[in-house]
């Protein structure tokens, strides 16, 4: 079951997407596989406590923050991966999107653990370094990163799609 699913090599997804070969069944399995890993979520291996309800407050305000533009750059991100399957052959974009979602989320899974982990180590030298101007700068930094890593996603999603399409060149 596994043996025909592409976990990281999302160029090699992609040319078999152009070429027209890859069915529906596998879309699925990519799908089934994305939606199983995606139960863990995209959060940053840091859980900063705090005691004073003023800094947890402002913590879960950039949880909202975090919410709402994330939902903004989902959004968007899947507007533009659509409008470039569109300029392109116009076919397909479902099992694109269903396809090609496994093997971009995962290398960036990666990266974005390796970021997590480098934010851990350095939250924890800046919270007992500077207290909570330490921990409002970790929380920044989260909420930055977290960002970036979305919009990295959708910007590879409609960058492959729109190659697969024929609407931009390699």
């Amino acid at each position: 079951m596994l043996k025909d699913i592409y976990f990281f090599n999302s160029r090699g997804l992609s040319e078999e997407l152009k070429s027209g070969t890859f069915s529906e069944v596998r879309a699925l399995k990519h799908l089934i596989v994305t939606a199983v890993i995606g139960r863990f979520s995209f959060e940053f291996p840091v859980e900063i406590a705090f005691s004073e309800s003023e800094i947890s407050m402002w913590k879960s305000l950039a949880s909202l923050l975090i919410l709402i533009v994330s939902g903004v750059i989902t959004y968007y991100g899947l507007w533009l991966a659509y409008q470039a399957n569109e300029k392109g052959d116009g076919k397909d974009f479902f099992l694109r999107l269903a396809s090609l979602s496994l093997p971009i989320g995962l290398k960036l899974f990666m990266y974005f653990l390796v970021a997590g982990v480098a934010l851990g180590f350095t939250s924890t030298l800046l919270i007992s370094g500077l207290g909570s101007v330490g921990a409002v700068i970790t929380v920044v930094a989260m909420f930055v990163a977290t960002l970036v890593f979305y919009s990295l996603f959708y910007l590879q999603l409609r960058n492959h799609i729109a190659i697969i399409s024929g609407y931009e060149k390699v």
